[in-house]
């Protein structure tokens, strides 16, 4: 991904990797938030 943003000539400044909680898995998988 950086490689391609470079050589489109963007500059990436930062870039983080997070862990999925439970509810993102949730609305990926369902389309829908859980309410609770």
């Amino acid at each position: 991904i950086v490689d391609r943003l470079h050589s489109s000539g963007a500059t990436v400044r930062s870039a983080y990797i997070k862990e999925p909680t439970l509810d993102d898995v949730f609305l990926h998988i369902t389309g829908k938030e859980l309410r609770e």
